[in-house]
């Protein structure tokens, strides 16, 4: 196995300090050369003594060595995280919580006041958000807005969801239209036509030359 550089220059090393002659001689050679290449303070012209001055100004003191942080008191943890919120909300599910609060909506409100928790502005947000979002999805599934395929292989994947393909029997505008009127609830086409499930197409022409309407 061939030596590594650094085996190569040990080897070097110990064969010079074995001869006493040819290692006197060689610290001999190392001393003339630094002092040849040093250069003295009065050697120096006005310009090598002041960039002589700006490296030893500029240079960073020792660093202190790093002290253990010692961490004392209780770890602070939100209200909400806690173990007696945890406790307090299961409870108050089992007991005040049915299927007619949350379908009106006040499960939150029952919630700030049993257990005094605020929800921010834009936790209600996304609340109702969800809410909206899946009002849309129900009304575009609904029979009377789209049909399923007759086709069981007829489906369509997206994120690892498969689904049955369903087409529109109305264009998007009519059907927000219908939508606006049954649920009364603020929405612009634009958001509702995002929300749109992805299983739920547009009508095409199918391979037998008919129109899917």
């Amino acid at each position: 196995m061939p030596l590594s550089a650094a085996e190569r220059q040990r080897r070097c090393r110990l064969k010079k300090k074995q001869d006493k002659d040819k290692y006197e001689e060689y610290l001999h050679k190392a001393r003339d050369r630094y002092h040849k290449n040093k250069t003295l303070v009065k050697d120096m012209n006005d310009r090598e003594k002041r960039l002589e001055k700006t490296l030893e100004a500029y240079t960073p003191p020792p660093s202190p060595p790093a002290s253990p942080i010692e961490s004392s008191g209780r770890k602070k943890v939100r209200r909400d995280r806690s173990k007696l919120y945890r406790e307090n909300l299961k409870v108050l599910k089992e007991t005040v919580m049915s299927d007619s609060v949350k379908e009106a909506g006040l499960e939150n409100v029952i919630r700030m006041d049993a257990l005094g928790i605020r929800y921010d502005k834009q936790q209600r947000i996304k609340a109702v958000d969800r809410k909206l979002r899946r009002m849309i999805v129900n009304f575009n599934i609904c029979d009377d807005n789209s049909r399923a395929t007759a086709g069981k292989k007829e489906t369509v994947t997206k994120n690892k969801v498969k689904k049955q393909k369903r087409f529109l029997l109305n264009t998007v505008s009519n059907l927000y239209r219908l939508f606006k009127k049954e649920c009364s609830v603020p929405c612009s086409l634009a958001y509702f036509a995002k929300m749109r499930p992805f299983y739920v197409m547009f009508p095409s022409v199918n391979a037998s030359g008919s129109c899917i309407y």
